[in-house]
Formats: C-alpha cells, sequence, structure tokens
C-alpha cells in the first residue's frame, strides 16, 4: 500500500526526501525491494526501512554509496538489535502528511494547509 502511494503521489515522495535531505528533489523513482521502499534520483536515495532482513542485503549493498539515507516510519524497528548500527532515520507519519500538504503544489491541499492555520475557539 505504502509502495503504491509513493508511486502515485510524488508529492509524498518529495516530502520525505526532504525531510531527511533538507532540499527539494524532483524526478524520484520510487522501486519496492523486498524489505524496503527506495526512492531516488541522480543525486540521492532514500530507503524506507519496512522490515527485518533489511540489514542482512539491502543495507549492505546501499550503505557504501554517496547520499543514501536509511528512514522507517516504525518506532519499533531501530529498537531491534538488527538495526542497531544501522543510522536510521524515524519519521513521524503526521510529519510526513503535513510536510506533504505544506509543500504540495495541489490547490485542494494548499487549501487543506490554510485551513490547518485557522484558529477557531469554542
Amino acid at each position: 500500500m505504502l509502495y503504491g502511494v509513493l508511486r502515485q503521489e510524488p508529492a509524498i515522495a518529495e516530502a520525505l526526501v526532504y525531510l531527511v535531505d533538507f532540499k527539494k528533489h524532483t524526478e524520484l523513482i520510487v522501486t519496492a525491494n523486498a524489505h524496503s521502499i527506495q526512492v531516488s534520483n541522480a543525486d540521492i536515495a532514500v530507503l524506507l526501512v519496512l522490515y527485518a532482513g533489511f540489514e542482512e542485503v539491502e543495507y549492505l549493498n546501499f550503505k557504501n554509496r554517496d547520499n543514501v539515507k536509511f528512514v522507517t516510519l516504525s518506532k519499533v524497528i531501530p529498537t531491534m538489535h538488527e538495526f542497531e548500527n544501522i543510522p536510521l532515520v524515524v519519521l513521524d507519519k503526521m510529519t510526513l502528511f503535513f510536510a506533504t500538504v505544506s509543500q504540495s503544489e495541489n490547490s485542494t491541499l494548499q487549501n487543506l494547509h490554510k485551513l490547518s492555520s485557522v484558529n477557531v475557539e469554542f
């Protein structure tokens, strides 16, 4: 499901990469791996770690590449001993949501972002 969302909505993939690199990247390609989802272009590769097993093959294939980031949306994965020596960035799902909304050029999402700043008291 997450793979499909990242492929169909470039704004979400761009927000994910922005949150770990603090630069805007476009023309991102989303690839499903056995234990992760890779979001990359010629300048950066972000691997979104999903499952244990990542550390056995995928991490070894990517760890020495330039400008590669390892990310998870799980609070559990970084606590597992398999990942203790992997520099994982933990992102909150709501942070990804708000980054997508705030950076999007989609008019519906821009209006949603504007709505989030409305201060209504009851």
